[in-house]
């Protein structure tokens, strides 16, 4: 019995699917405060803080009167002076909110007298 070849192989041109376009959810607007820029105190405790874990408090000194002074400016520092001042300030209204001081307090206090009541009102202890 013989059989016949009925096959054949061509090349077939490829031809890349096209994904479908998907709407996503609109971007969240991020929340600024009240004009934008943080407040001088906030940009110095912010650049001092980087300046003392870099390289100890006289680069801490420097670093904040630096950074208050790049804030003015314009450019790459200032807008990094200024996202550094939003981020302490930013910390510094979380820890108000939280009463972080106040349990700080109490901590201490706990590691000397028995009672762990709070002596604040603003607590909850």
């Amino acid at each position: 019995m013989a059989v016949k070849d009925t096959y054949s192989f061509a090349q077939v041109e490829a031809v890349r699917p096209i994904p479908p376009h998907v709407e996503g959810p609109p971007p969240v607007p991020l929340e600024m405060n009240d004009g934008g820029k943080p407040s001088d105190a906030a940009i110095m405790v912010g650049c001092g803080v980087i300046g003392i874990l870099v390289g100890g408090p006289l680069l801490a000194i420097i670093t904040a009167l630096g950074g208050r002074w790049a804030a003015d400016q314009n450019g790459p520092f200032a807008e990094f002076t200024l996202s550094v001042g939003r981020i302490a300030e930013a910390s510094w209204k979380k820890t108000r909110e939280e009463h972080l001081w106040c349990k700080l307090k109490s901590v201490i206090r706990s590691m000397f007298v028995k009672s762990n009541k709070c002596a604040c009102d603003s607590c909850r202890h």
